[in-house]
């Protein structure tokens, strides 16, 4: 049953965006927007080691190695996270 929303009105489904938590799908939007981890450190107040454990469980989960691979991954999955 759709509610409406053009991603779930195709059919997709939680799974789509990779296992990712909360926080990482804030980090996704960061990076995808240009920025460097130290400017997620910044934008989310955390430590840049935290923000790159984030970035290596990002990439783990979505199978990308780079953030020049996560920017496709997270341009074609971005809808999903409205």
């Amino acid at each position: 049953m759709s509610d409406g929303h053009p991603c779930r009105a195709a059919g997709l489904e939680a799974r789509e965006n990779a296992g990712l938590t909360a926080r990482e799908r804030q980090v996704v939007r960061i990076l995808a927007d240009g920025d460097s981890v130290a400017e997620v450190a910044d934008k989310l107040v955390m430590c840049i080691a935290t923000a790159r454990t984030h970035v290596k469980s990002i990439h783990y989960k979505t199978g990308t190695h780079t953030v020049g691979g996560l920017v496709p991954w997270a341009h074609t999955h971005r809808c999903q996270w409205d």
